[in-house]
């Protein structure tokens, strides 16, 4: 099992930003990162980008690292992310 799945589509609209095809993460993805530990629900990811649900907003800008894997499994991939959009 991979960390991620078939890729997602854009719409055609301009609404989706990115240069790289989004694509589906394995059911459990999730980030942790920053000083706090903080969890985030990972929704999609790309070459160049990442999509998840955060317990707060960040500021655009903000620079985090942290680790994206998969609950329960012991393999990590280190990260360094930096926020572009956060509502």
């Amino acid at each position: 099992d991979g960390v991620m799945s078939s890729p997602t589509a854009s719409d055609g609209t301009g609404a989706d930003r990115r240069t790289s095809a989004r694509m589906r993460p394995t059911f459990g993805t999730v980030c942790r990162f920053g000083p706090a530990n903080d969890l985030g629900l990972v929704w999609d990811l790309s070459e160049t980008g990442v999509g998840m649900l955060v317990p707060a907003p960040l500021p655009p800008g903000t620079t985090v690292t942290g680790e994206l894997a998969v609950e329960d499994s012991p393999v990590r991939v280190a990260v360094t992310l930096t926020v572009a959009r956060s509502r």
